[in-house]
């Protein structure tokens, strides 16, 4: 993905550790993809107004200075989203189906054929329930590890697209 954003301030090289400098990405209209229409409903989603702060890895043929406008490199994504999405309506789902099940199966067992509606509607919420809280701790998980994947240390600067010392 291609980012555009603001050159913060450069340490001096005493103080620098690495060819990286912050930029301050500017903040998405769009999803990235065609950033203009928005009819896929991204408008309706809340977008923060703040900048993104990312250490983007300078070019060697690129000299820098603070408020130059520049093009970042981002990794795309992986997956990650979709073992999410995958978590966060299979998991409930599961329990819905297993735990009306059971409700209707303790009812064959009990031999309590006059409760076997009331048993299942209650194993469908207790199963609910349980594939809520199995989504919450799943989430947690998969959330840190696609956090890791999408780290901004991995942004590179391509283009320099206007200079600070030319406004």
């Amino acid at each position: 993905m291609i980012r555009e954003g603001t050159v913060g301030v450069i340490p001096t090289d005493s103080q620098r550790n690495s060819t990286s400098v912050p930029v301050m990405l500017n903040p998405l209209s769009g999803c990235g993809s065609c950033q203009a229409a928005g009819g896929c409903g991204i408008k309706l989603l809340p977008s923060s107004p703040d900048a993104l702060v990312v250490d983007a890895t300078q070019a060697a043929h690129l000299t820098l200075c603070a408020g130059d406008q520049v093009q970042v490199h981002l990794p795309d994504p992986d997956t990650g989203w979709l073992r999410m999405v995958v978590l966060a309506y299979g998991l409930p789902s599961l329990g819905m189906l297993f735990g009306a099940l059971a409700g209707f199966w303790l009812a064959d067992v009990m031999q309590l054929s006059q409760w076997r509606d009331a048993l299942s509607f209650l194993g469908f919420v207790a199963g609910l329930g349980g594939g809520l809280i199995a989504w919450n701790r799943a989430e947690k998980s998969v959330t840190d590890r696609v956090k890791q994947h999408l780290r901004p240390e991995s942004a590179s600067i391509i283009k320099i697209i206007e200079h600070a010392a030319l406004k």
